[in-house]
């Protein structure tokens, strides 16, 4: 900073001499700062109204530092503000180097030291430090865990081997009173990426099934090819949607708010990359599917699945009553009975009768093929836990 790089239309100020110290501020923000110093400065005053954005400055610097340049030309590089490209960069991915008078240099990430205002406070500043922004280096990629939702202070955490879910709602400050643990969405990177791939390779070979079964036939009546056919378009469409489709949920069987009952089968050791989201509760009960009137109505009680049909008008002629069923707030479906429990937050599912008609049959044919990849994603996801 004592001779830096100059660049075209750099405009250079020369002060009056006074008894001020500063400190300065510059990297991958919007406005480089030459801030007056103040008694019991910290961190936190520097990071007001900055926001951080991708330069070409940076890209130079994280170029450089991966060929491992001298430390002389790095400060070169650094020192050069190079016009920037106006990409918002996530608070998550950067990184801040505070370098003292004695030329030390602390490091710190801040995704590290934003959720936690009181750690901020304490990285106390002194006259003449010079702070650099700047991106995660490749060597430096974080591991973090997202918890999000209904707890006291929901973030981004850095991810410690070992940490269990108790332990990141436990970070994160705990449940709020509004939330419902027995919801929780529970959502691991490396299961979706492999419910995806078995999915879309189920796809296609339920697709080469289907063909070979056109080119194979001898007697192919124009019906059967014609629904064949169209079953191939249905999975080809379905092969489209397959992505956004699945999100690799794990469903956790969570009875209530309090971390003492949770199982050890639920109490999962958390991986990098996991989001955890706690809904707020629910006190109601959905009717959905082959009923009159489809609604949601406040949970009563001790009510049994018939209460709640009948609000609704009851079964439509169309309805498969004794194949109902209700998913939980965890996600976990239950076939329906006379006595069945009904809580909040419940779905009660009337299906459908599977008619003789074709296009009926091709939706039936194509969920079964389907089911076969949801299959194998739960075996998956078992043989991980």
């Amino acid at each position: 900073m004592n001779d830096p790089v100059l660049q075209p239309k750099d405009v250079i100020s020369i002060y009056k001499s006074t008894n001020s110290e500063f400190v300065d501020v510059y990297g991958c923000i919007n406005a480089p700062k030459h801030l007056t110093y103040v008694e019991n400065m910290t961190l936190k005053d520097v990071l007001t109204g900055i926001q951080f954005i991708e330069s070409d400055t940076e890209k130079e610097v994280n170029e450089e530092s991966d060929k491992q340049i001298n430390v002389s030309d790095k400060k070169n590089i650094k020192s050069g503000l190079a016009q920037n490209s106006n990409k918002i960069i996530p608070t998550e991915n950067i990184a801040v180097e505070i370098t003292k008078a004695d030329n030390s240099t602390q490091l710190y990430y801040l995704y590290d030291i934003m959720i936690n205002s009181d750690r901020i406070k304490t990285i106390e500043l002194s006259a003449e430090d010079k702070i650099f922004f700047r991106t995660l280096r490749s060597n430096e990629i974080m591991k973090t865990v997202k918890i999000s939702g209904f707890v006291k202070n929901p973030g981004v955490y850095k991810f410690i081997e070992g940490k269990t879910l108790t332990d990141m709602i436990e970070l994160s400050g705990g449940l709020t009173s509004e939330a419902d643990l027995r919801g929780i969405i529970y959502s691991r990177n490396n299961l979706k990426n492999k419910q995806i791939d078995v999915a879309l390779k189920n796809n296609e070979q339920d697709i080469k099934m289907m063909r070979g079964r056109i080119a194979s036939s001898i007697k192919n009546n124009a019906d059967s090819q014609s629904t064949k056919l169209d079953t191939i378009d249905m999975l080809e469409e379905e092969r489209n949607s397959i992505t956004n489709k699945y999100t690799g949920q794990i469903s956790l069987d969570i009875k209530s708010n309090n971390l003492e009952d949770i199982k050890k089968l639920d109490n999962i050791a958390v991986q990098d990359g996991d989001d955890i989201y706690i809904p707020k509760i629910s006190n109601v009960v959905s009717v959905i599917g082959e009923v009159y009137n489809e609604q949601s109505f406040v949970y009563k009680r001790g009510a049994k699945p018939n209460y709640y049909i009948k609000k609704v008008g009851g079964y439509t002629p169309n309805a498969s009553r004794f194949r109902s069923y209700k998913i939980g707030v965890n996600g976990r479906a239950q076939k329906l009975k006379l006595g069945s429990k009904v809580e909040p937050g419940d779905v009660i599912v009337i299906p459908r009768k599977i008619s003789d008609n074709k296009a009926e049959w091709i939706s039936t044919a194509a969920s079964s093929l389907q089911a076969v990849a949801s299959l194998f994603v739960m075996i998956f996801g078992i043989t991980k836990w």
